[in-house]
């Protein structure tokens, strides 16, 4: 119950099978590395279900999985012209939820990225002070902000849109209802948390 491949006009927009998936983890300096559970585990079943429904111009696909901290329901319907609409459930059932969102990989060469969010600079829901609601671009390289001790970063609170795009302004856009936010980074939180400093990022065509 993962999305495994997207493609639009034969061309992959997912990389290697990771689409959509409950994500339970930031890494920020200060975290100690000893919760009671992995930081990086969201703690889903390896198994779910998946239902399929066709109706006039669309196909919706249902997807559930169960976890150890929070159940997982995302369905994905396809309409004729090209939109994807994306429904996303969490139910939480545990203490040790640190925030609740999903994350994915999305091939490397959609490195524009043009939203409008809170910005230009890095904010949370805690850090708002010297941004503004506004439309913005920038590349995913320019959104990591190179701390001491590499961690989360790149933020951007009540995003209402993302477009992520290629050199020749192909791509897709993300549409949200403005109480999300987004991140669009090279690394995962693990490799983020893992390494000591920058240079020790690993390469990525992601």
């Amino acid at each position: 119950s993962r999305a495994l491949s997207l493609i639009v006009d034969g061309k992959e927009m997912f990389s290697s099978g990771a689409g959509f998936i409950f994500d339970n983890y930031r890494y920020i300096e200060n975290d100690k590395n000893d919760r009671p559970v992995p930081v990086y585990d969201n703690g889903l079943e390896p198994v779910g279900t998946l239902a399929v429904e066709k109706g006039n111009g669309f196909v919706t696909v249902v997807t559930m999985r169960k976890g150890s901290l929070a159940d997982q329901e995302i369905s994905y319907t396809a309409h004729s012209a090209g939109v994807v609409d994306v429904n996303v459930v969490i139910r939480p059932h545990s203490g040790h939820l640190y925030r609740t969102g999903v994350s994915c990989n999305l091939d490397g060469r959609y490195e524009n990225v043009s939203y409008y969010a809170y910005g230009p600079l890095e904010n949370y829901s805690d850090r708002m002070s010297g941004v503004m609601l506004g439309r913005f671009t920038q590349t995913v390289d320019q959104m990591l902000y190179p701390y001491v001790k590499p961690q989360t970063t790149g933020n951007h609170e009540g995003a209402r849109e993302v477009a992520l795009l290629d050199a020749a302004g192909k791509g897709f856009m993300i549409g949200m209802d403005g109480n999300c936010a987004f991140t669009a980074l090279r690394y995962t939180d693990e490799e983020l948390m893992n390494a000591q400093h920058q240079w020790e990022l690993p390469a990525s065509d992601r």
